[in-house]
């Protein structure tokens, strides 16, 4: 789900748009090599279980391949009549014929019921200090979670506080204990864990410096057998960029990396065991949202040198490595989500300086092949002669739910200032449930609630993320 970067520049981003100033454009990052890879975000958001990665996968479609962003100038470059692979080497496979965007079948029902009973299970934090949940995993011993407390409150513009990772831990969702050792996770926030391949856990963050007035990235990984004891773990992804997110599925992890300093300009990672990460896609710029599912991989979002010229991309992969180009992309999207075999994608337009008061959900059976398939809907409220629209901020899937997070537009949200929206759930993308928590009051920052991560335990939905600037923990139970 959303990082704690893209809530503090929603609203200038959101702001520029409307006014139709584009941001300012930097040159590409450099190559970085061709080895590396990722795991969910939540935004996304929630993560899923994985094969061993021998095992046989389902290439998705006979379609045109090409490389997205790797050596073309232009958003979504023409088609090449051979596939496009990283430099790690993949079966050649001939995939099955994809299906035409009207004939696109709906995803069958599920057992899962948005009608689930909301208790919050957890609050922490200070008076003083924000706090967020970032991420959330499911293993044998329980649940962990990760994220940050800050000294103070984030300011609107200028560096964030001093802050802290914390871990903390449940053995069933309804009851969790700070778990955080002393000492090890110092000025670090903590944005991503997941469970590798061989069991143990791993859990990301960053270290932030200032240098010349820029700010520099470190990465930092840890890993624990138990969620109880951290020790320092090797990790190949590059300094200087940000993991925006990580999924995990069947096939294995990705991740979205944003090389600080290039406001254009991102990388895909691919991993097959959570442990070892190559670069599979470089992108020229705009947003992006990934998903993991129990087939493969869907990259979608827009592409292009600046915001008033990027145009949408979807691409998709059974393996990781080589990717398959969509026809019909969905416009916007903001959100990749798996559903049983099948994909989600919360798309959300912003045309001529407005923004609607919806987001559109698109359904593909194979990630290329997309059809309308609902709405998100987005509420709105009147401040002091203004009207603050939601706009989608994360979404994520766990078990057969889908959530998706929002954030109040320009100028109820505007930098480091965020008052969040709705939190909304749904079994099958096309109908969205409200979720009760606690609502946002216009003017207050951080006011509201936001659901970051997702994952699924004993039949039971765990929900994380932050209510009125603490980090907060719900479940959702058949009632």
């Amino acid at each position: 789900m959303s990082d704690d970067r893209f809530d503090r520049e929603l609203g200038q981003r959101l702001r520029a748009y409307e006014s139709r100033i584009p941001d300012a454009e930097a040159p590409l990052p450099a190559a970085a090599g061709d080895r590396r890879p990722p795991w969910a975000w939540l935004i996304g958001v929630g993560a899923l279980g994985i094969v061993a990665a021998g095992m046989l996968v389902l290439v998705l479609v006979n379609s045109p391949r090409s490389d997205v962003g790797e050596s073309s100038p232009s958003p979504i470059p023409t088609a090449s009549p051979a596939a496009t692979t990283s430099a790690a080497p993949s079966a050649p496979s001939s995939p099955p014929a994809s299906s035409s965007p009207s004939a696109s079948t709906q995803p069958e029902p599920t057992a899962a019921s948005a009608d689930l009973t909301w208790t919050e299970t957890g609050s922490f934090g200070t008076d003083a200090g924000a706090g967020v949940v970032n991420d959330l995993v499911a293993h044998a011993g329980g649940l962990i979670a990760v994220g940050t407390e800050y000294e103070h409150r984030l300011p609107v513009l200028g560096p964030a506080p001093p802050r802290d990772g914390r871990v903390w831990g449940s053995a069933d969702g309804r009851s969790w204990t700070d778990r955080t050792p002393d000492g090890t996770f110092d000025d670090v926030q903590l944005r991503h864990v997941y469970e590798a391949s061989d069991g143990t856990l791993v859990a990301i963050g960053t270290r932030m410096a200032e240098s010349d007035g820029q700010e520099t990235f470190t990465h930092l990984a840890w890993e624990s057998t138990d969620g109880v004891t951290w020790r320092d773990a090797a990790i190949d992804l590059p300094d200087g960029s940000q993991v925006n997110a990580i999924e995990r599925g069947a096939q294995g992890y990705l991740a979205w990396l944003v090389p600080m300093g290039a406001t254009h300009g991102s990388e895909i990672w691919f991993s097959p065991d959570g442990r070892a990460w190559e670069r599979v896609r470089s992108l020229v710029g705009g947003a992006v949202a990934i998903g993991a599912g129990g087939e493969g991989f869907v990259v979608s979002g827009s592409q292009g040198p600046d915001f008033e010229t990027v145009e949408p991309f979807t691409i998709a992969s059974s393996d990781g490595r080589e990717w398959f180009e969509a026809s019909n992309p969905p416009p916007g999207a903001s959100g990749v989500l798996p559903i049983g075999g099948d994909w989600i994608v919360i798309a959300h337009e912003i045309g001529d300086g407005s923004l609607p008061d919806h987001a559109s959900v698109w359904h593909s059976t194979n990630g290329l092949d997309w059809s309308a398939h609902g709405e998100l809907p987005l509420e709105s409220v009147e401040v002091e002669g203004a009207r603050c629209t939601e706009v989608p901020a994360g979404a994520g899937a766990a078990g057969g739910w889908l959530v998706a997070a929002t954030s109040l537009a320009y100028p109820c949200s505007e930098g480091g200032f965020v008052v969040h929206g709705s939190q909304r759930i749904s079994t099958d993308g096309a109908a969205w449930t409200a979720l009760p928590l606690d609502a946002s009051t216009p003017g207050e920052q951080g006011s509201g609630s936001n659901v970051r991560a997702a994952a699924t335990f004993d039949g039971r939905l765990i929900l994380v993320g932050e209510a009125n600037l603490k980090a907060t923990f719900w479940i959702g139970e058949a009632p």
